[in-house]
């Protein structure tokens, strides 16, 4: 659910940029995640009970995957930069 949210907000961003004429290539945006579960299910659909209740959000990351409008990149935990923002820093 989280791939759609963010698949969402990069389409949003991408017409933005288009629209500034900041980009000017038609390329796929890269999407890092963590989740490597997350990833292998949306390059490789298969349905399975755990996976019934995302039906509709999961089609729709897949099918701008397939568009070459996304493409999601695996990044460590530690290598991602944001979590400085999300996670709890050390007291030291």
């Amino acid at each position: 659910m989280a791939s759609m949210q963010a698949t969402k907000k990069t389409i949003w961003m991408t017409k933005i940029m288009k629209e500034l004429r900041y980009m000017k290539e038609k390329k796929a945006m890269v999407i890092h995640c963590d989740n490597q579960g997350a990833i292998s299910l949306m390059k490789n659909p298969t349905q399975n009970v755990q996976t019934k209740h995302i039906d509709v959000q999961h089609h729709f990351v897949q099918k701008q995957i397939e568009n070459g409008k996304i493409m999601f990149e695996y990044c460590s935990t530690g290598d991602m930069v944001v979590n400085v923002f999300t996670k709890a820093l050390p007291k030291e």
